[in-house]
């Protein structure tokens, strides 16, 4: 009887406590402090990652995922998992895809990705196996990234379906939030040729062989095999996909491109995704997507089966002729803007959008020497009238092969659309590019609020550049620009204006 009130009335250890109570003790402290307790012993360092894994990211890879098995340190803790992410090591630095596709596209030809990965496959291939085979260790998932980069394309259909079957039932019945971004080293930058399949999967252990099927999936088979393999994801609400080598939903249907890539995007269909409401796209290509033999580095991109479609056809984006109802918010990043033709798809197949995001890759709309592939004019915006729920866009500003719109004309363009046909309208930003001496080009911003005054009109805020020197082009006249020289100019809009 002494030695049980003895007991009862020594101080409780740290061990001792529930977790309830360490938590309680840690919501207040410090990060620092934090680091410290998790310093102290196994148990003080397994309560502050258990505390900490609501709100941290996993990067799941061969040797994380043994720090989750029974036994471990973190078995405890990977019930709290919310966030994982799974990256080759040659896409585990920082930057997004669309810096690096932009740094291709320009003719830098770095290649961001040439490690052990990009050379031999077989190690991308087994962190994929081993870490989508790892996912049934957290219940509680609710946001999934995929990194992967293979040489050439022919294990990309293998690859992509090897994936989706290996992702638990369970973890897409949980998932909120789904984000792939897939980089393919284009043919002509790879030692020799295209390598095949065969010679791919010889290279690979037994284990990878099986995870990636015995033979190359055709371009013909590989949709109605991931229509099979994908389970419906009721939760699921914003998915990105980023790529070099798939369509935007601004392409036209009837090319080969899209027809042979388009699985890719079987995720946001109704049938799988019906609560999706957020979608961001980052890709090479937009309308354009023909390869001229004259365009020196968009052939990188493409197939030789790869042809311009001689008739626009008239089926649906993922032949779904209502559109993806659900999806509020549009983000879209591609080489090639969206012109009115692309802006008509884009409402066809998502007509309740609220939040409207497209860009040029680095924002931009010309390369090559600076010389425009294509322009994109105050009458191309025409369409957005025609998106009624519309209350933010963010656009490319406009221009043409004279030089940017001018900013007020943006400005009455706004009030324009939420007098007439946008009554929700509150706030469009435009960013571009205006050319500067000597091959110099500097940022163009302005940002647009609207609102309702008292008596029923629109009123409106413009800030960023509104002077003429700031979105008009330097033009190559061998004398100085009538407004002002290029020192006044440089750095201006800028200066006033953060976003």
């Amino acid at each position: 009887m002494e030695s049980q009130l003895a007991q009862a009335a020594a101080p409780a250890s740290w061990d001792s406590l529930p977790y309830e109570l360490k938590f309680a003790i840690m919501d207040g402290a410090h990060p620092d402090t934090l680091r410290s307790i998790a310093r102290c012993s196994r148990s003080c360092f397994q309560a502050v990652f258990a505390f900490r894994s609501p709100r941290l990211t996993v990067i799941l890879n061969g040797d994380t995922v043994k720090l989750f098995q029974k036994g471990a340190i973190f078995e405890a803790s990977r019930y709290d998992v919310r966030s994982i992410h799974i990256r080759s090591k040659s896409m585990d630095r920082p930057g997004s895809l669309s810096d690096w596709l932009h740094g291709w596209y320009n003719g830098r030809k770095v290649r961001p990705f040439a490690t052990a990965d990009a050379d031999h496959p077989g190690n991308t291939i087994s962190m994929l196996r081993v870490a989508t085979k790892s996912l049934c260790f957290f219940p509680a998932l609710e946001s999934l990234c995929i990194y992967y980069d293979l040489p050439g394309s022919s294990a990309s259909n293998n690859t992509y379906l090897a994936v989706i079957k290996s992702i638990p039932r369970t973890c897409y019945e949980n998932l909120k939030h789904l984000d792939f971004q897939i980089f393919q080293f284009p043919s002509s930058v790879l030692s020799g040729a295209n390598p095949s399949y065969e010679d791919l999967r010889s290279q690979m252990p037994p284990e990878n062989r099986d995870f990636l099927g015995i033979s190359e999936i055709p371009d013909d088979k590989i949709e109605e095999l991931v229509k099979g393999a994908l389970p419906p994801m009721p939760n699921l609400k914003s998915f990105k996909m980023a790529s070099n080598f798939i369509p935007s939903p601004g392409v036209d249907t009837a090319t080969d491109y899209y027809q042979r890539s388009k699985f890719y995007y079987l995720p946001i269909t109704p049938q799988i995704s019906p609560g999706l409401t957020d979608l961001q796209i980052e890709t090479i290509d937009d309308i354009d997507l023909y390869n001229p033999p004259d365009e020196p580095f968009g052939q990188l991109w493409f197939t030789e089966e790869d042809k311009p479609a001689t008739e626009s056809s008239t089926q649906s984006f993922l032949d779904n002729p209502r559109g993806f109802e659900s999806i509020t918010h549009l983000s879209l990043e591609a080489n090639r803007l969206s012109n009115s033709q692309g802006l008509h798809r884009l409402q066809s197949s998502f007509p309740n959008l609220q939040k409207l995001s497209i860009k040029a890759f680095g924002g931009r709309t010309y390369d090559n020497g600076g010389e425009l592939y294509e322009t994109i004019s105050l009458e191309d915006y025409g369409l957005v009238k025609n998106w009624k729920s519309l209350k933010q866009l963010d656009l490319p500003w406009p221009r043409t092969q004279n030089g940017c719109t001018p900013a007020e004309d943006l400005s009455e363009l706004c009030r324009s659309w939420r007098e007439t046909t946008l009554p929700e309208l509150e706030q469009v930003l435009f960013k571009g590019f205006r050319r500067q001496k000597y091959g110099v080009w500097a940022s163009v911003v302005i940002l647009v609020k609207l609102w309702e005054n008292n008596s029923g009109g629109v009123e409106l805020s413009s800030r960023g550049c509104n002077f003429a020197a700031a979105y008009e082009d330097y033009r190559n006249t061998g004398e100085e620009s009538e407004s002002e020289s290029e020192d006044e100019t440089e750095g201006r809009g800028w200066g006033d204006f953060m976003y």
